[in-house]
């Protein structure tokens, strides 16, 4: 009898494995609908969508406002987990299937009679209003169509609808879509909004001037372009905000894949169809103000979906005077299409730009790890001193017109205390450098921060202000702007 129990375990372990090893590939057909199978579906939500410091891993089935809404198994498996939430996902159910995938079914109203009474005697027995528990395999079985659920409102969830996902053995989401959900229809191609280029390096300029340039597509025919010529000096990246919609409805969606290419080929391109929830903030690196995807490679960044695979991937840099002509192509995951044509031509390095009205007094900001300091044209000289530590440093200005003058500075050379441009002085309150991928610990005499080696997303120049009283001390590190991996420890 023992033996026969322990060849039964060995035998379920085998075949556990077994399922796991498979590929994790898209299987058009396998799945099916969690809604309406057979019928029509409509999306307020779908994968890939820029939201507020993430990518939406799934599809929110719309119910119409209404809650009750049947919900099938997408396919035969069992019950892998159950969650009563409050939060979140809220009432939620994950699938595991033969396939090795995962299904995810959230914010539900309530379950089906049988799992309904199963999860109510777990949470007797835990004394308990929010539980989790992971059934054993093959304890709760489901067949494909099974009604499981039924929508709602729970959690995390501004109406009733439907989030599903589905995930790979690894346990990351995984385009829905892309399995074949006949009930969506989408024959509608993205849209752009805008298209900014922005320096990369401390010698790069667009249109003269180490700036963000952002500038509005207009529609061509079918495709869009860019007016004018834009000039650029040294590295400069493309960022894009967009948006995709589907049949029938009016919500602005998600799409898969950016390809920038010129008459050579493709020069950078990213197909956002898998994504790993250990790197999920990841995405406030990607991302500009959540609200531009950066079709460029960056050193620290996790994410895996961008190619080629080089460093210096989507890098546009035009020697003077050459002028090239890019196309843009946004893609959905039906398909769909929309290109947007722009045209780089190379300049030199310009010390006379006209860089519009200057400010009253200095104003400092930061782009990475370069510090520019735009300031009015000082009627006793324009040369810079920086103190750093105990070295001063006499610049020029990068760049200046008949009004102002700007002045840029990597802080990976040294980080400022102060600065005199000649019409005054600038403090700075930069304090040291944190490195991405570093354990740091950073101390003054108000402050202890720790960092540990996933708190920040990239290098970060930590710059501290200390305001109020003994009694009402305030504290400010850096600006909204700026965005951490993981929490710091502050003491």
């Amino acid at each position: 009898m023992k033996l026969n129990k322990a060849i039964s375990h060995l035998f379920s372990l085998l075949f556990f494995i077994s399922f796991s090893a498979l590929s994790q590939g898209v299987d058009k057909g396998y799945f099916r609908s969690p809604v309406k199978p057979g019928g029509v579906n409509y999306l307020s939500g779908n994968f890939s969508e820029l939201r507020p410091n993430h990518f939406h891993t799934g599809l929110d089935y719309k119910f119409g406002g209404q809650e009750g809404e049947p919900i099938y198994a997408a396919a035969d498996g069992w019950i892998h987990r159950i969650k009563i939430s409050s939060f979140g996902y809220g009432n939620v159910i994950y699938l595991k299937h033969p396939s090795g995938h995962i299904t995810l079914y959230g914010h539900l109203r309530n379950f089906n009679p049988k799992l309904a009474t199963y999860i109510r005697k777990k949470m007797y027995e835990a004394k308990a209003n929010d539980l989790e528990v992971y059934p054993e395999p093959g304890e709760l079985s489901v067949k494909k169509g099974e009604q499981i659920a039924n929508g709602g409102n729970t959690g995390s969830s501004g109406g009733p609808h439907l989030h599903f996902e589905i995930r790979d053995s690894l346990d990351r989401a995984m385009d829905p879509l892309l399995f074949g959900f006949p009930e969506i229809s989408d024959k509608t191609p993205p849209t752009p909004q805008k298209i900014a280029i922005v320096p990369l390096h401390i010698d790069s300029r667009v249109n003269g001037k180490f700036q963000r340039l952002e500038v509005t597509p207009t529609l061509s025919g079918s495709s869009y372009k860019l007016p004018g010529t834009i000039q650029i000096t040294g590295k400069v990246g493309i960022e894009i905000q967009s948006y995709d919609q589907l049949d029938g409805a009016s919500n602005r969606n998600g799409f898969p894949t950016f390809e920038l290419s010129d008459e050579s080929g493709t020069v950078f391109k990213q197909v956002v169809d898998r994504v790993d929830f250990n790197y999920s903030r990841q995405f406030l690196l990607y991302t500009h103000q959540n609200r531009f995807s950066k079709l460029y490679a960056q050193p620290n960044l996790k994410f895996d979906f961008i190619s080629p695979k080089n460093p210096q991937a989507g890098h546009l840099e035009l020697e003077p005077k050459i002028k090239k002509t890019y196309t843009l192509a946004l893609r959905d995951a039906y398909a769909n299409e929309r290109k947007i044509e722009f045209s780089l031509q190379g300049q030199d390095l310009e010390r006379n730009v006209n860089d519009g009205g200057a400010p009253s007094r200095a104003t400092v900001s930061y782009l990475g790890n370069i510090l520019k300091i735009k300031a009015p044209i000082a009627p006793n000289g324009g040369l810079a001193k920086f103190f750093v530590g105990a070295h001063s440093f006499e610049m020029l200005p990068a760049y200046q017109d008949s009004q102002s003058r700007t002045y840029l500075w990597d802080m990976d050379f040294g980080l400022p205390e102060e600065i005199d441009i000649c019409s005054e002085v600038v403090i700075l309150n930069i304090k040291a450098l944190i490195p991405a991928g570093k354990e740091q610990f950073f101390a003054d005499p108000k402050v202890q921060i720790r960092f540990d080696k996933e708190t920040v997303l990239d290098d970060l120049f930590l710059r501290i202000k200390h305001s109020g009283s003994n009694t009402n001390p305030q504290l400010e590190i850096n600006d909204g702007n700026e965005n951490l991996w993981n929490a710091m420890d502050i003491t």
